[in-house]
């Protein structure tokens, strides 16, 4: 039977704020010591194993080979998960309610101007998932992401 030692350790939690020298003299010189509690629970949450396993997976097709400043993408991705958390849907969202069907639907609310809102209350009401529009920091090159919360990741990683 052969050995593999060439793994690394399992990845176990961490605060993503705390644990990032760069990020807290940046707050510091930026005299935002007000943000520091608030961004410490946040660093904690988002450095949860489920969390970081499912935040940044990135789909085989590169758009682009610029690089990408992680300290940008870690503060976008933080703002779009604490206004993803303070939206209350009508509904709980159902693991498996994604289906072709209900995308088709979706699709079909394009033909407006008002197609991105009406996607937004299309799947708060129906499927209870916040949809928050952000705009991109510079050095992330988003044009868009998909962010399951830690408080469905036990359904995934169990």
């Amino acid at each position: 039977m052969f050995e593999v030692d060439n793994q690394p350790p399992p990845l176990e939690p961490y605060n993503l704020f705390t644990s990032d020298v760069c990020l807290r003299e940046a707050v510091k010189r930026e005299q935002a010591g007000w943000a520091e509690d608030g961004l410490a629970t946040l660093g904690a949450t988002l450095g949860k194993p489920e969390t970081v396993l499912t935040m940044y997976r990135q789909t085989g097709h590169v758009r682009s080979r610029r690089h990408v400043d992680p300290h940008a993408l870690t503060a976008w991705t933080a703002r779009v998960v604490g206004r993803a958390q303070e939206v209350t849907t009508p509904v709980a969202y159902r693991p498996n309610s994604i289906t072709p069907d209900v995308m088709r639907e979706i699709a079909k609310l394009s033909w407006s101007d008002q197609g991105p809102r009406l996607a937004q209350e299309f799947l708060a009401k129906r499927l209870g998932i916040p949809m928050i529009v952000e705009q991109h920091l510079p050095g992330t090159h988003l044009d868009g992401a998909a962010i399951q919360g830690p408080e469905l990741l036990s359904e995934v990683v169990d």
